[in-house]
């Protein structure tokens, strides 16, 4: 069943830090699902949760390496990362505004399976398929899975 759904309700949250290697690598899979939904209105927001080290420098320098073309902001009370219990970078909530229920929780891809375990071959894309089936009115069948990558350092 499919329902006409307005996609500027979707938001995608990427908490992510420039130093953490695991996020520096997933970055050429998230800029082609940024690409490919902004077209669909889908609200992409880069979250940096260390506010003890990002600075605008910082962030702009990490967005134009590796060409992110979306919102960004540092969470400096780190609001958002307390709301979301938010532990390691990089983790990706992809939120329905209008209904405010968190759609998706957890990896971008199985890029990584474990912490230095790096798959040289992608075959689950997580974000993009959740993405792909709220914009189609179905149910999100991958909910959640299990973040890899680096603490978020404690202030």
């Amino acid at each position: 069943m499919e329902n006409n759904i307005d996609s500027s309700q979707f938001k995608v949250l990427i908490f992510t830090s420039e130093t953490c290697p695991i996020c520096q690598q997933m970055t050429p899979n998230l800029r082609s699902v940024i690409e490919k939904y902004k077209s669909e209105n889908v609200n992409f927001e880069l979250i940096f949760p260390n506010p003890g080290y990002s600075t605008q420098i910082t962030v702009s320098e990490y967005k134009s390496k590796y060409k992110l073309d979306c919102a960004s902001y540092i969470d400096s009370g780190r609001k958002l990362t307390k709301k979301y219990e938010i532990k390691i970078t990089p983790e990706i909530i992809f939120v329905d505004q209008i209904n405010n229920r968190i759609l998706y929780r957890g990896k971008l891809d199985n890029q990584y399976e474990g912490l230095g375990k790096r798959r040289q071959i992608i075959t689950e894309h997580y974000l993009d398929d959740a993405l792909s089936q709220a914009l189609k009115g179905q149910e999100v069948k991958m909910q959640f899975t299990e973040p890899i990558g680096c603490f978020i350092a404690n202030e």
